[in-house]
């Protein structure tokens, strides 16, 4: 079977690494196959339409409303020509997945966070119309079996190096920061910008700011309380790991999460860490000595000094912990839950 698998666009984020890790499982096998479809653009391997369906530069509510439902219109009609089966995750998609299972196509949907939105009204009526859903959080499996959707529950799935490649190198008084994150509001950046405060440190963020209102609001703050903030954009993963191997501290201050790619890839790293305590990040992170009260800034500023004394011991046996839970298994799990679409 010939699954295809519709983004925003590549590389983006979590959830398409997910799906790159995904196809290349299929792509090993010969009973089923994978292929990546890019609405605006991606890798030399996928299919593009070169379709901008998030419009994130567009201010205007109504402009974006309209180029958003041409691009669908566009990306419908292309799509059913390309085959029967369609993975979608990103709630953007619900109405253009909707539309292929009305049009006699087998579609399956990704939850990948947590979003009340999705438990009622039109978003509800899409989920339950789907021939298969499936979350990488046992919190939307939970909320959803609410509202009579049979959520398949399956972990992300991470390529662990045998070893973690952090050494710790403290040269000086600065602390370094990173924190691995597209710059969104529900991200919390600011939350670690305001912690950072009174500290001699350098925060390096690591994730595309396609959000120019609240980049500028974080480099506002940052400038305010005379912290070094630097906003890379998109990096590659070679680069982020080279981050977190020249860090003090891993931080995850987010309010919103699926299973964030973002902290497994740290934790391989073994590089010592913060984490918000949302339900998402302690299904990963259980250790509490790792969190933080979600969105407390003074909680986070008392972790940020109480790291100073921790051990390397604890983060060892948290990644020993996590390479057992994220192994390949769940990439075969998954394969097995999507085989249902063919039947």
């Amino acid at each position: 079977m010939k699954y295809i698998f519709v983004v925003p666009s590549m590389p983006m984020g979590g959830a398409e690494k997910q799906i790159s890790y995904l196809v290349d499982h299929l792509s090993s096998k010969v009973s089923n196959q994978g292929e990546v479809v890019a609405l605006l653009q991606g890798r030399p391997e996928d299919v593009s339409f070169g379709l901008d369906v998030m419009q994130s530069g567009q201010a205007n509510a109504i402009v974006k409303m309209v180029a958003r439902m041409h691009a669908f219109v566009v990306a419908y009609f292309k799509l059913l020509t390309l085959g029967q089966t369609f993975v979608f995750y990103n709630q953007l998609f619900l109405p253009l997945a909707v539309a292929l299972k009305f049009s006699g196509k087998r579609v399956a949907f990704s939850i990948r966070e947590y979003d009340k939105r999705f438990y009622s009204g039109w978003r509800k009526y899409c989920l339950q119309k789907m021939n298969l859903i499936y979350t990488n959080t046992e919190r939307v499996s939970n909320e959803s079996s609410l509202i009579g959707c049979d959520v398949k529950f399956v972990r992300n799935f991470h390529a662990f190096e045998k070893e973690a490649s952090y050494r710790p190198n403290k040269s000086n008084d600065s602390l370094n920061c990173v924190i691995v994150s597209n710059v969104e509001p529900h991200k919390h950046i600011h939350i670690a910008i305001k912690a950072l405060e009174g500290f001699s440190c350098k925060l390096e963020v690591l994730g595309k700011c396609d959000n120019p209102e609240y980049l500028g609001e974080c480099k506002r703050l940052a400038q305010e309380l005379g912290v070094n903030a630097c906003f890379h954009g998109f990096v590659n993963s070679d680069d982020v790991n080279r981050y977190l191997r020249n860090a003090d501290l891993f931080l995850h201050p987010s309010s919103q999460e699926g299973t964030s790619n973002a902290i497994l890839g740290a934790i391989d790293v073994g590089v010592p860490m913060i984490v918000s305590d949302i339900p998402e990040n302690l299904a990963v992170v259980s250790n509490l000595q790792y969190t933080f009260r979600l969105a407390d800034v003074k909680h986070l500023k008392d972790k940020i000094v109480e790291s100073f004394s921790w051990s390397a011991s604890g983060v060892a046996t948290l990644r020993a912990d996590v390479v057992l839970q994220y192994s390949n298994t769940n990439l075969i799990a998954l394969d097995k839950i999507l085989e249902r679409l063919g039947r």
